[in-house]
């Protein structure tokens, strides 16, 4: 039996994650697509449940409990990652704005 380890470490994990998202985030952009805002509050508290209950990440204990917290992690850097590229991008042309103006009264 040949047992597989993709990664050696969790700060391995980490940096394998890190280029995967900046990856992600440059195919985003390639294609075009825009992500909404408010993904970026719930892209981590939601991967983290799909890992750790749906993948079943507990049955592994704490470190079941920190690979389903690293995939939450990478998973919210690529959308920030998307996020701030976008900002970057809109910074860049002044008629285009990313967040709605303030209501100031």
């Amino acid at each position: 039996m040949i047992h597989h380890f993709s990664v050696r470490s969790l700060g391995d994990q980490l940096d394998k994650l890190n280029r995967y998202s900046d990856q992600q985030a440059d195919d985003l952009a390639a294609r075009g697509v825009a992500i909404p805002t408010w993904r970026l509050f719930v892209e981590l508290p939601g991967n983290f449940l799909k890992a750790y209950l749906g993948r079943r990440h507990f049955v592994r204990g704490t470190y079941g409990f920190l690979t389903a917290m690293n995939y939450a992690i990478s998973r919210h850097l690529r959308v920030a990652k998307h996020y701030e590229r976008r900002r970057i991008e809109s910074a860049s042309k002044p008629e285009t704005r990313l967040d709605p103006p303030d209501a100031t009264f």
